[in-house]
């Protein structure tokens, strides 16, 4: 192929390390909610149309009295109702505005029941309450087109059930009454008829039972859309993946009883969070991930004191970290990686019940020190990569008694690294990649005895690679590409580490040979060995990595023909053998089904390898110009929504490959 897509190619399963770890507890997977009860007492309500008791537009102008509500009224109430009637005559034309086209024929059905003339009553009376009684503004209601305008018709005309329209909010059922309309405005600030799945919304239904069973890919039957308790109350909002598209509407705030909301990785779920949402004080689980919401993160969350788990991450908000999250004390779950935060830790150094905090992929700038983070003692995951933090590597984090997880890549760390570290079998990964370290790798990482995904790449680490790692036999994950260590052989401790699936020693200043013990390293997915000095022949060892899906030995000096027993790597997917000096055919290598990309030295006018067209993804010629001069590297950029296993092998925009479960 000339290119290689996104998930075309496949590689064997990857079953490492933390293969089994679910989300953290603080992120529940939405089959946590089977548990929400979603069939309460409201399934059988009997809804009263009340058409027949509400007044006329004549009546309302002549008698004040009639308005629902009884006297007192003010002449500019009055006007508002008149108002109401004379704006809104244009939402009843065609009388199905707004309906989703599941819902069309039924809602026309039920209004050419009701004569012109109570259609024009009972939607004045609908607006009028809701703007009387504070519930949406009048500008916004009287807006044509608006969600709380094309709700209000729905409520009033298009809506089978026909609640009675409250005489206040203090009436019993006024509630179902907001609800309902809370969860049209939803519905359609939302672009609800473009959802993947309607969820039953706007459907005759209490909506108790605006909810639908789907069964996900991992085979469970899940509730997704609107759950309540057994009061009635709506309780749960969980959307997640359904193709939403617009602003969250302030009317989210009417539903006061929510204790969950999620509603991550839509498709253009943008603006700001309204203010509204601060009513939501009952809130515990709080997720918004993978939109486009922006604006800052807003004061007010701090109000939401009941929240465990905030998740705001890759979104587009831009702001500090509010100091008033730090009121958040029952919080065990903290994500607003994939922003534009700025500013320091201050606001989370009080969290001292927090387990997961995700700040990734910010703009956060501090020091760090001795004292940071040093009272979070509960956490398990940290991951603060990609900011601008400086200073040097905290050593009390590397002896956090619960710390599984800690991610401090692409910053600008520098200096060693600490010298004493106490014996933690806690930690499994640990990732400094990208930052400016240097010295020798310390002996008292030998302590971290539960390590099992080490990158330290990117670095100016110096001295020798040292032998203590062959140590770590449950290591998975081994990345030490692009440091200035001593020139060296490939160590020979290796082949003690029998887990390990991804190796890089890419520009590391290995010399000599490639050693026979390669070919004992038979759980390997990933060997990259390009940009050292290594020579001599491929050995044909290399025929035993059956397992072996990408193998980078480019830009070495190595010599020698193409061994037939590379013709038994049959999950090689990528092999890269340019500039070096191997000479001969290729046929080993073309015959090989699942390759896809295989670079060599095939090209100008006398090419030291013989590669048919339909085999070679790039030709390269040592005497021409610069050919495949970047180099490529899969490093795992790691995330807590995949529970920081690998789910790619990414070298370029162009060139990535996707494990493949169920394959050997």
């Amino acid at each position: 192929p000339t290119m290689v897509e996104k998930g075309e190619a496949s590689l064997p399963s990857i079953e490492d390390g933390t293969s089994n770890r679910s989300l953290p507890a603080a992120i529940p997977k939405s089959d946590s909610m089977d548990e929400i009860p979603v069939n309460g007492p409201m399934r059988g309500l009997s809804v009263r149309s009340g058409v027949a008791d509400l007044p006329t537009a004549e009546e309302v102008r002549n008698d004040p009295g009639q308005i629902p509500g009884g006297g007192g009224w003010t002449k500019k109430k009055i006007m508002i109702v008149s108002g109401v009637v004379i704006v809104l005559l244009a939402i009843i034309v065609g009388v199905s505005v707004g309906v989703s086209n599941k819902n069309k024929k039924e809602a026309t059905a039920s209004s050419a029941t009701i004569s012109d003339e109570a259609q024009r009553v009972r939607l004045s009376s609908v607006a009028f309450f809701l703007i009387d009684e504070g519930i949406s503004p009048e500008d916004a209601v009287m807006t044509a087109g608006s969600p709380q305008n094309r709700a209000t018709a729905f409520i009033a005309i298009e809506d089978r059930a026909q609640l009675e329209v409250p005489l206040s909010t203090a009436d019993p059922l006024a509630f179902k009454f907001i609800q309902r309309y809370a969860l049209a405005t939803f519905y359609y600030a939302l672009g609800g008829e473009s959802w993947k799945y309607a969820m039953n919304f706007l459907t005759p239904d209490d909506t108790c039972l605006w909810f639908q069973t789907i069964l996900t890919t991992g085979g469970q039957r899940n509730n997704f859309g609107a759950q309540c308790s057994l009061n009635g109350h709506v309780r749960v909002i969980l959307l997640p993946w359904n193709n939403m598209a617009g602003e969250l509407p302030p009317e989210i705030g009417l539903l006061t009883a929510l204790e969950f909301v999620a509603i991550p990785s839509n498709r253009d779920v943008r603006g700001a969070l309204p203010s509204e949402m601060k009513k939501l004080t009952n809130l515990e689980f709080l997720m918004l991930s993978q939109n486009k919401l922006n604006g800052p993160v807003p004061e007010w969350i701090g109000d939401l004191t009941k929240l465990t788990s905030l998740v705001l991450g890759d979104n587009a908000f831009q702001s500090s970290i509010p100091m008033t999250i730090r009121n958040l004390d029952q919080l065990n779950g903290l994500s607003l990686d994939g922003n534009t935060l700025y500013g320091q830790l201050d606001a989370v150094e009080h969290l001292t019940n927090l387990r997961f905090l995700y700040l990734e992929k910010n703009q956060l700038e501090q020091t760090l020190g001795s004292d940071t983070l040093r009272n979070l003692t509960k956490l398990e995951q940290l991951d603060l990569s990609d900011n601008i933090f400086d200073g040097r590597v905290p050593r009390h984090l590397l002896h956090m008694s619960a710390l599984d997880v800690l991610d401090l890549s692409d910053n600008i760390l520098s200096g060693k690294l600490p010298s004493t570290i106490p014996r933690n079998s806690a930690l499994n990964f640990l990732f400094l990649h990208g930052n400016q370290l240097s010295g020798d790798i310390p002996s008292s990482f030998f302590n971290l005895t539960a390590l099992n995904q080490l990158d330290l790449s990117d670095n100016k680490f110096t001295g020798l690679i040292p032998s203590f790692l062959g140590n770590f036999t449950n290591m998975v994950y081994l990345f030490l590409s692009n440091n200035d260590f001593d020139r060296a052989p490939i160590p020979e401790f290796l082949p003690q580490m029998g887990n390990l699936r991804d190796l890089s020693l890419k520009s590391t200043n290995r010399t000599g040979t490639i050693p026979s013990f390669i070919g004992e390293m038979t759980s390997l997915l990933l060997l990259d060995l390009d940009g050292n000095e290594l020579t001599g022949s491929l050995p044909t060892e290399l025929g035993l990595l059956t397992y072996l899906g990408l193998l980078l030995l480019n830009r070495n000096k190595l010599t020698g023909t193409i061994p037939s027993q590379v013709s038994n790597m049959t999950n090689l997917a990528m092999m890269l053998l340019d500039n070096n000096t191997i000479t001969g055919d290729t046929a080993p290598a073309c015959g090989l089904k699942k390759l896809q990309v295989f670079i060599a030295d095939c090209g100008g006018d006398n090419p030291e390898v013989d590669c048919p067209a339909n085999c070679c993804y790039e030709c390269c010629d040592d005497d021409g110009p610069g050919c495949n001069d970047d180099p490529l590297l899969a490093q795992f950029d790691p995330v807590w929504e995949d529970a920081y296993q690998r789910r790619n092998y990414q070298f370029s925009d162009d060139i990535w490959f996707v494990p493949v479960a169920g394959q050997p």
